[in-house]
């Protein structure tokens, strides 16, 4: 069982690395940069999960970097994130990395806890409405007084059939009276058709 499972992810892992290689031979240049402080940071240094570094590190992919001036008009430029704040990362494409949705939802976690990244967009799990992250620099004053803490907000809204579910409970009950319905339409059929045999006797 086991054996199939990682023949899977391996199978999904082949796709992902060669889907990316396509990406970048199309591509002149794909630039994607580390800074040396973060990587020396005690916010770094306590990830003591793989699965948190190897998912900053996909973030940092996905950052789309341009060599812009510091402020309008200066001749002075500084390498800047140019979607940072709308960067997407899914727990359908955090599957094709090897990562499972439990093991993706304690990384962004423990990313968020240090100061790594932040969450600009807190999206609803439904379609098309995803979660959309920063890279933060909070992480400069970890482990210092001054350092600010951010939790993932849980969400207010549920949807599925879950506890405490209002939308849910309400589709429950219109299928209940439904079928209540269709199982009182179908006694009166039945009882008209009786009626009818009790005639054709008589």
């Amino acid at each position: 069982m086991l054996s199939e499972r990682n023949r899977k992810v391996e199978k999904l892992l082949t796709e992902v690395i060669n889907t990316k290689e396509r990406e970048w031979r199309k591509q002149k240049r794909l630039p994607m940069y580390i800074n040396k402080r973060v990587v020396f940071s005690l916010a770094f240094l306590s990830l003591r999960s793989a699965t948190a570094i190897k998912v900053y590190l996909i973030f940092l992919y996905k950052c789309k970097w341009e060599n812009l001036p510091i402020r309008p008009g200066c001749k002075d430029k500084e390498w800047r994130i140019t979607n940072n704040g709308k960067i997407q990362f899914t727990y359908d494409e955090a599957e094709k990395y090897g990562i499972s949705r439990g093991a993706f939802v304690k990384a962004i976690d423990k990313l968020i806890e240090v100061g790594l990244i932040d969450i600009s967009k807190q999206g609803s799990g439904l379609h098309k409405d995803v979660s959309l992250y920063a890279i933060s620099d909070r992480w400069e004053k970890y482990g210092t007084p001054e350092f600010e803490e951010q939790v993932r907000k849980k969400r207010k809204t549920q949807y599925g059939f879950a506890k405490g579910n209002k939308c849910a409970a309400i589709r429950w009950e219109k299928q209940r009276i439904s079928q209540h319905s269709s199982n009182a339409l179908e006694q009166v059929q039945t009882n008209s058709l009786e009626k009818e045999r009790q005639k054709c006797r008589a």
